[in-house]
């Protein structure tokens, strides 16, 4: 082995070496993440400083943005609720109608008109059962 091989080593192992010490550099980073209407305490002492009274104001202004969120919830609720109610309401009168009249063709002798209008009535107050059933079960995990 002579020189030049020696040199070729050399620079083989500064070649790794620097390899090695790349993978080991571990470069950290923070990042804060804010979310909602109120700053960090930090930020919020900085707003006061700049302008008294502005800490207040921000605060103020979150408790407003939060009751206008659940005064808004509330109400979607009530509208749900009453929709719902307003759906059963007249689900019920059609099933109504159409068992009376139902039976009324059956009393009168029309046997055919009867059984198509009063057959069905059940069958969809059981289908509605059923799929209001389904709705409400909980996927298994």
């Amino acid at each position: 082995m002579g020189k030049g091989s020696r040199v070729k080593k050399s620079r083989r192992n500064d070649q790794v070496s620097r390899r090695q010490q790349s993978a080991i550099d571990i470069t950290e980073r923070t990042v804060e993440v804010e979310s909602g209407p109120i700053p960090p305490a930090a930020a919020m002492a900085k707003y006061e400083e700049v302008l008294p009274g502005s800490a207040d104001r921000i605060l103020t202004m979150a408790e407003e943005q939060q009751a206008y969120s659940h005064d808004y919830a509330t109400r979607a609720l009530e509208h749900q609720a009453a929709f719902e109610t307003r759906g059963q309401f007249f689900a019920g009168t059609l099933l109504i109608l159409l068992v009376g009249c139902g039976t009324y063709l059956l009393a009168t002798g029309s046997v055919g008109a009867g059984l198509y209008m009063t057959t069905p009535a059940p069958l969809w107050l059981l289908l509605s059962g059923v799929v209001r059933w389904l709705s409400r079960r909980k996927p298994s995990s």
